[in-house]
């Protein structure tokens, strides 16, 4: 099982294709520029002035995402400008392009630190061998049902055998089937 991690951060939330969504910067547009409803719309649905404050959201290859106060629907509203509509844009893209990689610095520490605990709280559980073998998802006789899911995650399908004597259960992963007998690996097939 993979570590999740949830990180916020003030400017670069997640990156998704050609576009990089930002938390927020307040900016101030420098003319008259045309405001699209998406990125590759060619069809301006309103415009702003010279001096109108908008918040960048996010920009993409040639267009800034942009939330802008909406008086005559009384709300905010989502747009596209121009990346060219504000000065100091070189700045602006330099700022964000240095900020994302200080958060993937960030981010790669702070994941290493979970894989860290992770491994700590595996040995203490199950020993320096064991914890080993889950971290490099492997499958052995002997294993318990715990083991087995903390190594390869949930499997897609388990099918148990009842008898008067024991409980038996095939736990069915991709290409791999593990035959538990009262709780523990006691063969596989791969």
């Amino acid at each position: 099982m993979k570590p999740l991690l949830f990180i916020s951060c003030l400017f670069v939330v997640s990156i998704l294709s050609a576009q990089v969504q930002i938390d927020s910067i307040r900016t101030v547009i420098n003319g008259s520029w045309p405001v699209y409803k998406t990125e590759g719309a060619e069809e301006p649905s309103s415009y702003f002035g010279k001096g109108e404050v908008v918040t960048i959201v996010g920009y993409g290859v040639d267009r800034f995402q942009i939330k802008y106060w909406s008086s005559r629907r009384g709300s905010f509203l989502i747009g596209f400008i121009n990346t060219y509509a504000f000065d100091g844009l070189d700045d602006l893209k330099k700022q964000v392009s240095t900020y994302s990689e200080n958060r993937r610095e960030e981010n790669r520490k702070a994941i290493q630190a979970e894989v860290n605990k992770r491994n700590r709280e595996l040995v203490a559980k199950f020993g320096k061998v064991n914890a080993s073998r889950i971290n490099n998802s492997e499958y052995w006789i002997g294993m318990t049902k715990e083991m087995a899911e903390l190594s390869l995650g949930k499997p897609e399908k388990i099918n148990r055998t009842v008898t008067e004597e024991s409980v038996s259960e095939q736990w069915v992963y991709p290409g791999v089937y593990l035959y538990f007998k009262n709780g523990k690996v006691v063969s596989f097939q791969d």
